[in-house]
């Protein structure tokens, strides 16, 4: 086992996108083989195994092909605001 220098941010980041296939714009197919999150520009570093890297920020909207189904739209009548209990 080895130890890297990380943040948070990276570790999952890593754990959620690796193995799993991100887009560009012009639509070029990236399978994520390692992740790099700079922390002092919000910056995303997707690369594969042939070392073809992708660039993103980490609020903008991303590509990518996933196995499960996801929502569109959130039920705002059921959103609930969790108060805080006194200690």
């Amino acid at each position: 086992m080895a130890i890297k220098r990380t943040n948070i941010m990276e570790m999952l980041l890593s754990e959620l996108l690796k193995g799993k296939t991100i887009y560009d714009d012009d639509g070029v197919a990236c399978l994520i083989d390692s992740i790099r999150f700079n922390v002092k520009t919000n910056t995303v570093y997707c690369s594969d195994i042939l070392g073809n890297t992708l660039m993103f920020f980490i609020d903008d909207t991303i590509d990518i092909e996933t196995l499960g189904v996801m929502t569109n739209d959130i039920d705002t009548s059921k959103i609930k605001r969790v108060k805080n209990k006194t200690r």
